[in-house]
Formats: C-alpha cells, structure tokens, sequence
C-alpha cells in the first residue's frame, strides 16, 4: 500500500497571536499518537508511523500492522487491525494493542521493530468499545480494563478487569497474587459472572493509581437493575497480594447532576503537591453541552469510598449490591469499623473475612463544577502543567481547539481558539510537549504540531511580552531580556508578571579596571521586595567566569555593588566585556540585566601613549597603572 503524506507550513496571525502549524495528511484515520523523544508514532488502521516532532516528516518505513502478525492465516481475508494502545513503556519500547486475532498486543522498538508478539486475546476486538491501559513502572506490570463485545469466540477468557506481566518471559500473561511472575487459580483479574457478561457493558474512560489504590472511571449502567447510565469511578488495592474482587469499590462519580456522564479525565498536581482529578462531562442523552469538574482525590474521593464502606461495614445498612460480579447479600456491622480510621491506606482494614464484597456504594463523589458551557460540544480536554500555570486545551467536535489558562477552583481564563482545516472530532490524546512547549494533535486522517514560539520571539520589550492582551505562555527572560517561552530561559530568570517588569536605566561607571575594587551604582525602573533573609546581588558572568559581589539598596531604585576582586581575569587583550546582572539571592531569581560591562586591565599597556589612551590608566613608576599617586601630565618622547 503506497501511503501519500501532504504536508503544509502555515504562519497564522489570529486572536492578536501568531502560531506556526504544519499539517500532514495521512490519507488513513488517525487512532493514537505517542510522542517519545523527537519520534512522533501515529497509529492509523493497519498502520503505525514514525515522523518527526520537528517537521512531521515520516523517518523510516510504516510498519504494516497485518502483515508483520506472525500467525496471519488468512491472507485473503478482509481484516483491519485498529490500534487500542499504544504506550511507552519506561520511554524506551512501545506496546501497541490492536483489534486483530482477537485483540493482541505487542512490544515495538523506536525502529518499529518487532520485539515481541502475544498470542493472547486481551483488549476489546472492535474498533468502538474501549480499553484502557495503565503501567505500573516498578512492577513491570499492567492494568487493562476491557468492555465486553460479542463478536469471537474467546471474549469470555477476557477479564473486565485484569493485571499482566510486561516482562518478556511472560508477556501479557495474568499475574498470581502471590508471584508475579506464576500463574495460579487466584489471578490479577475481575471477571463478571457469565450469564452477567454479555449484558452488564461497561465502558472504561480512564484509570490512574496513588501509592496505595488503582482508580477506573467508566460509564455504565448502575448495578444489575440497569434502571439508569451513569459515571462512576472503581477502586482496589494496588498491593498485588490481594485480589481485585477482595478490595474492589465502586461508587458515583457526579459533575453537576447525574444527567452528565464523563467523557474524558486527567490527572494533574495543585499547587500543594495533591493529586487533583478533572473530568469533562457531556449530556448523557446525545444533546452536548460541556462541564468540567475537578476532584481532590484525598480529600473528594478517598473520604467517599471511606463514607461508603462505613454505610455497609459500619452501620451494616442495606445491601452491598454489585450483583453482575457476585450474588448480593446484605452488608454486616463490624466492630474493626466503630472507630474512627486516621490511615491512608484502607487495605488492611478491608480484608476481613467477616466483611462482605465487593462494595458498591451509593453516596456519590461529587465534583466542584468549574466550567459550564451548554451550547458546545468537546471532544477532549486536556490540562498541563505550565510554569506555575495551568494550560487547558479544549478540542471540540467541529475541529476548533481553544486555549486557557486554568485558576483552580475560580475560572477558565480562554486565550485562544482556532478552527483547524478539518470539520471533525479532534482525537482525545492530545499530546502537550513540555520541552518544547507544543502541541500534537490529530483529526481524521490529519496529524497537526502547533508552536507559539514565534509569536514570544516577535515581542521585543518586557512590557510588551507580557501584556495581559498578549499571549500568556510567553514569558520575559532576565538573563538575555528577551521574549520566550520556558524552555528557552534558565527557571529563575523567566518571569510571567507584567508588574515584574524592571530596567536598569543607568550604570555608573560602565567600566573598572580589575587592579582594585571599585563601587558601580545602578539605577532601576523599581527594586522588587526582598523575602526574608533575601540579599540584593551583583553577578558577572561571561562564558568562562562568575564572580558576584553582595550590593547594597541605596534608596527605592538604587543599588551599589562592589566590583570583584578576585576571579576577573583580564589576559591577552586589554579588556574582558561581561554580562552584569542583579539578582535576588539565595532564590537566584533574576531581576534585570546590562548585557555589556567592562573590565580593563592597565597592567597589559608597555607603553605610556597606549596606557593613557585607557580612561582610568595613568602611567607612573615606568608602569601602567589605575592606582598612581602622581598623574603624569604627558608622555616622555623618550
């Protein structure tokens, strides 16, 4: 199959920003991308490509995913092989699994060559139900959370919930919950009782793990009664010493009302260092509209599982229901649960052979509603890390993505949108690279890269780059005062605030001579407020030397700072131009920047004319020197 790729460079100037975007048409429907490295891999049907993050330029061969399936009997059949994941693995090898032969996975290297495949059926074979995939790095382990379809033969021998082996002995194979390397009858997995499995669907949306808990949002219906579809989110323990079925706990997951049902979810960290869920939820009746909620998963979630597990064990109210996994029975009051629990880490107080389960709970998690908007429709949301910002990417389904900069918990700070060449759905994995701060994305059979780095370098001035009204992810580089974004600028250097914005508007003198120290005033626009135990200082630096000296605040705008008087050394030439800078320390945090300051050395003049030609060198004693006693008034002609 010969595959056309059409690539097109675009410098567009819209919504006051300018963005660069390359586009490549891959003329086959986009289903994953992943992004390791400066290799961008896009998975299309019966295809994955390996292109530049740079240009989108293919750099080897696609690898053929039917053709390179080592048991593909039928070679006259009509199959398509749809790509279901496709994850790094330790940012190394990629695992790919697709809907082919059941839905087998294999392990690929950053070459597409194939390192390994499974001969096993493990994620849903068609390309409309879903599988979800989590990696447990330092088990070598993952987690698959697969919908039911009915088409095959070997559906019943996959588990809705199961952990596998990425080691290469046992690849794919379901771990023991007492070997992770044996299998035994008491295996990683949830099965759902068979005359429940082809009728209870559930579809996965996300899943994610803390150090002590793996999470799984789905939708689907609410227990065996199926009287109404909602979101809800699963638990269990991350020990693999314990059954899934022994610790596993699902409850409602509500943004808003329960006539919204989740469409995506990330994970990201608030500014304590707490794990914060977003979620964006669209009508479950097919209407659109958008809302996002965010959870604080210790303080939201966590204490409704808690709350739901006390409802049965505590109080012994109800039934613990779940029944599509096993028969129901009533929840039992135990005495382990009449105290109060100060332990993060429920699990050993969940397995108890008194204690019924699995828990379904009924007390919802409910989200802190932080975006509404009726009208449109998204296909994704994304939220990045961004400096000590949030940025949030919308995709919505008519191809138009938008920009924000995140306030937790306040409001959605929209900066940008833009309408792509195509009409459709923007695919949910959105990929944000933060080291050189651009976006991948992807729409039917086109794979898009979008920078805004041009639109930082454009701006020349401090008070320029960072007006409100420009673009925000644009940020003043102290060191080299210039317009960039992040990554171009030492941390403590970049600054995003408009009233950080200061100048050293005089320096006095801009030359010394390295023979003594000398005291050099500087005037600023404004001295920003020292925090406690903060000093002001000087810093000169160029390519080979720093040497800094502590400076002294002469009044609201004015500092004074010693010349150094050691590490300046001035060698063949007469002069040594430095970069001076001020600083706040120890935080190293820059403040403002003269690119050019000068050392002279009057020592390296033999002659008397030479010498006198240096502003501040006399000649005295048969010497040149910046410390004469005596000034001589000319040179001898001697």
């Amino acid at each position: 199959m010969l595959s056309v790729f059409l690539i097109s460079y675009l410098i567009l100037t819209t919504n006051s920003l300018s963005i660069d975007i390359i586009e490549n048409d891959l003329n086959n429907s986009i289903e994953k991308i992943l992004l390791i490295n400066e290799n961008l891999y896009v998975g299309t049907n019966n295809f994955l490509h390996r292109l530049s993050s740079l240009t989108l330029n293919k750099t080897s061969l696609s690898l053929n995913l039917i053709s390179n399936i080592d048991n593909l009997s039928c070679t006259q059949c009509n199959i398509n092989n749809h790509i279901k994941i496709l994850l790094s693995i330790h940012n190394e090898n990629i695992l790919l699994c697709g809907t082919i032969f059941q839905g087998i996975c294999q392990i690929i290297d950053q070459d597409l060559n194939i390192i390994i495949n499974s001969t096993l059926p493990i994620v849903a074979n068609d390309p409309i139900n879903s599988t979800i995939a989590l990696i447990i790095p330092e088990k070598n382990l993952i987690y698959f959370g697969v919908t039911y379809t009915n088409e095959g033969t070997y559906r019943w021998q996959i588990p809705n919930i199961s952990g596998r082996s990425l080691n290469i002995s046992r690849f794919m194979k379901i771990l023991s919950t007492n070997d992770d390397e044996k299998i035994s009858r008491d295996d990683l997995s949830l099965r759902f009782m068979s005359r429940q499995q082809t009728r209870f669907i559930v579809q996965y949306i996300y899943s994610f793990y803390t150090d002590n808990y793996i999470y799984f949002i789905t939708n689907q219906p609410n227990d065996i009664e199926q009287k109404y579809f909602l979101t809800k989110i699963i638990r269990f323990c991350r020990d693999s010493s314990y059954s899934i079925i022994r610790t596993y706990i699902e409850i409602p997951l509500i943004c808003f009302n329960s006539e919204w049902i989740i469409k995506t979810a990330e994970i990201f960290l608030n500014d304590n260092n707490e794990k914060i869920l977003i979620g964006h939820f669209t009508r479950k009746d097919g209407s659109g509209g958008t809302n996002v909620c965010l959870w604080n998963i210790q303080n939201d979630i966590d204490r409704a599982f808690e709350d739901n597990y006390r409802t049965c064990y505590s109080m012994g109210i109800g039934k613990r229901g779940l029944a599509f996994i096993k028969p129901n029975e009533p929840c039992r009051k135990d005495e382990s649960w009449s105290v109060p629990i100060n332990d993060d880490n429920l699990c050993p107080w969940i397995i108890n052979d008194r204690l019924p389960y699995p828990i379904g709970g009924t007390t919802p998690a409910i989200g802190h509603l932080s975006y509404e908007n009726l009208l449109e429709t998204s296909s994704t949301l994304q939220i990045y890390s961004f400096g000590s910002s949030n940025l949030i990417f919308q995709g919505l389904t008519n191809g138009t993505f938008k920009l924000g900069l995140f306030d937790l918990g306040v409001n959605i700070n929209w900066f940008y949108s833009y309408q792509l060449s195509t009409q459709s759905p923007i695919l949910s994995n959105v990929i944000f690279d933060n080291k050189t701060e651009t976006f991948f994305l992807a729409s039917e059979s086109k794979i898009y890269r979008i920078s805004f780095s041009g639109d930082c370098t454009s701006r020349l001035s401090c008070d320029e780059c960072l007006s409100s009204s420009n673009n925000p992810l644009c940020g003043w580089c102290t060191l080299n005062q210039r317009c960039t974004l992040a990554n171009n600028c030492p941390l403590n250097s970049w600054q995003q605030e408009n009233n950080q914005c200061t100048h050293i508007v005089n320096v006095q003198p801009l030359r010394a001579s390295i023979d003594n120290s000398q005291w050099i005033n500087l005037t600023l626009t404004k001295l920003p407020q020292l925090e406690h135990n903060e000093i002001y200082q000087c810093i000169f630096t160029d390519k080979t030397i720093s040497a800094n000296t502590q400076a002294i605040k002469l009044d609201h705008n004015r500092l004074s700072c010693p010349t150094p008087s050691k590490n300046i050394h001035v060698h063949q030439d007469a002069h040594l131009i430095v970069r001076l800078s001020i600083i706040k320390w120890p935080s190293n945090i820059s403040i403002a920047t003269v690119s050019e300051f000068t050392f002279y050395n009057c020592s390296s003049y033999s002659s008397c004319i030479s010498c006198r030609t240096e502003i501040g060198c006399q000649w005295c004693s048969q010497r040149c020197s910046s410390m004469c006693t005596e000034t001589l008034l000319q040179c001898s002609s001697f």
